[in-house]
């Protein structure tokens, strides 16, 4: 490797907000949070909205890599019914997550990306990994999500 990282990392469900409120996409996390069992993520650090003003502080810290997180429940926030086709994408937040990959280029930042950082839409349950299904799943969302920014890069 010619270049060394120097970077920071963020995970979607901590930093972007807009998880688990009415009309918002709901995690795995929802439940607890309603519930008061774990603190509610609420906006975050808005990263969501404020990346590129977030991208512009890591240059002036001399940072050239960024890690950022593909959440999935944002990509597939909806299933109705699990014995029933697929869960639909969202592919206007695929969008934003391309706008926001070009953005972290163009701020001189390297864009390291992280499909799945411990959180899960909520219509998987509490211990997906223990489902058959699950692989398939999780297989569909990666292969859409990758081939989707790439094309749009």
């Amino acid at each position: 490797m010619s270049e060394f990282f120097w970077g920071v990392a963020t995970s979607a469900y901590q930093s972007e907000g807009g998880y688990n409120g009415p009309g918002q996409p709901q995690t795995n996390w929802a439940t607890g949070e309603r519930r008061g069992d774990v603190a509610r993520s609420g906006l975050g650090a808005d990263f969501w909205h404020r990346y590129p003003e977030d991208f512009a502080r890591c240059r002036e810290l001399g940072l050239n890599a960024f890690r950022l997180g593909i959440e999935w429940s944002r990509i597939q926030p909806t299933y109705v019914d699990r014995q029933g086709p697929p869960p639909p994408f969202d592919y206007h937040a695929l969008d934003h997550y391309v706008d926001m990959l070009v953005q972290c280029h163009q701020y001189g930042l390297e864009p390291i990306v992280t499909l799945h950082h411990f959180v899960h839409p909520s219509w998987l349950g509490t211990d997906p990994w223990m489902e058959a299904d699950v692989t398939q799943h999780f297989c569909r969302y990666a292969q859409e999500s990758v081939l989707y920014i790439n094309r749009a890069l």
